[in-house]
């Protein structure tokens, strides 16, 4: 093992992918990182780079995001310490279809997509573990777009304040309100507005741009049908 990646044995045992892997395992993984540091507002890469490489977030946030004719950024995923991107790279040599982003100085794992398809082949238990994890991560990837599809604009923010402050009643935005609208698939004007109604009728209070209070959970579980 390298001695100046041990410090980032932690990316491993934080990836869902590779958290189960015999220390055995992980230690020949480990070999293959390199480390990579970007500053806040930095393209890691952009749509059309051809991918060449799976990134492990180490530390800080990264926001994948897609842009359409119009211009307009639609974010498909903000991903934290232990989120991998750039999986596409393992299996298909087509360019990236969308950006990546850092939300703040972020320290990557990078692994090199051909280094780690010649690992799995030697390894199957490494490929078996990412073929089980995109799975699961499509089954989301399906709920999130149904949900951003078909469910009223209020019950998305119902279930995405009740997702995000988990079981305690305030929130700190992991991210900026325009992006929060984006990932629930609206505008930010829209957001603003509901978000007012809901501080104007006592179901919330608002610090900042970034703290949100519940001050009525009921009334959201009973908006997001829970």
């Amino acid at each position: 093992m390298k001695n100046e990646n041990k410090q980032y044995e932690s990316c491993l045992s934080k990836v869902p992918i590779f958290k189960n892997l015999t220390d055995e395992e992980k230690a020949r993984i480990v070999d293959l990182i390199k480390v990579e540091k970007v500053k806040k507002g930095d393209f890691i890469y952009s749509a059309g780079d051809k991918e060449h490489a799976l990134y492990v977030v180490h530390q800080g946030k990264v926001k994948l995001s897609r842009v359409n004719k119009e211009g307009n950024e639609q974010v498909i995923r903000v991903l934290n310490p232990g989120d991998f991107m750039g999986e596409r790279a393992l299996f298909s040599n087509e360019a990236a279809q969308d950006y990546a982003t850092s939300m703040e100085d972020c320290h990557l794992c990078v692994i090199s997509a051909k280094a780690l398809r010649e690992h799995m082949l030697k390894y199957p238990t490494t490929m078996f573990s990412v073929m089980q994890e995109l799975s699961g991560r499509l089954e989301k990837a399906e709920a999130v777009i149904e949900s951003t599809n078909l469910l009223p604009v209020d019950e998305r923010i119902a279930l995405s304040l009740l997702n995000l402050s988990g079981k305690f009643n305030m929130i700190n935005l992991p991210y900026s309100k325009g992006d929060w609208a984006s990932l629930l698939g609206m505008k930010r004007e829209t957001l603003s507005r509901k978000l007012r109604y809901f501080k104007e009728n006592g179901y919330i209070n608002l610090k900042g741009q970034r703290i949100i209070y519940i001050l009525d959970r009921a009334y959201f579980e009973k908006l997001a049908k829970l």
